[in-house]
């Protein structure tokens, strides 16, 4: 929490991995005004049990409000997704995409929201991966210190140069 710090009170939005969501988190951040939406993981208690257990096809959503305003919701597209938002609401809306029978596909808010903002985050990933430092013959706690150092400095090395290459052609 002391992270977002200076961010709190300004009703930003935090998004988060399966990893960091939990309901307490959630709850503390309403209580500060800032909104919050993130995957979580089926397993974890405090979830609703009507929802990470309800049986799906293909399209159909199930999701649950909280007296806090908190809304849980599975949605089964290919597979299940878990979603915790908020901010967002579990309301199907068109993505602009449409499949072959041309008909709008439609997703929950908060899965579209979540998506699009992991979006930055998955480039990261992307750019660092093309370039990766990791030998298969180090141990793993190396392995992970090498990801992060070499990992961002390959990322930042290649923002701060697509960045000049943008100053020079002005």
């Amino acid at each position: 929490m002391s992270l977002m710090t200076p961010y709190l009170g300004h009703g930003r939005i935090l998004c988060t991995d399966n990893f960091y969501t939990s309901v307490p988190l959630i709850e503390e951040l309403s209580d500060q005004e800032t909104y919050f939406v993130g995957t979580y993981r089926k397993n974890r208690k405090v979830f609703p049990k009507e929802v990470t257990t309800a049986k799906l096809k293909r399209g159909e959503d199930k999701s649950l409000e909280s007296s806090k305003g908190v809304v849980a919701l599975k949605w089964r597209d290919k597979r299940d997704v878990y979603c915790v938002s908020s901010k967002f609401s579990a309301n199907m809306v068109p993505t602009g995409k449409r499949n072959k029978k041309e008909e709008d596909i439609k997703k929950p808010e908060m899965i579209l929201q979540c998506n699009n903002m992991k979006s930055d985050i998955d480039i990261s990933d992307q750019l660092s991966s093309y370039h990766s430092a990791i030998r298969k013959s180090v141990r793993w706690y190396h392995k992970v210190a090498d990801d992060l150092i070499f990992g961002t400095a390959i990322v930042n090395a290649h923002l701060v140069r697509s960045f000049l290459q943008k100053e020079q052609r002005k």
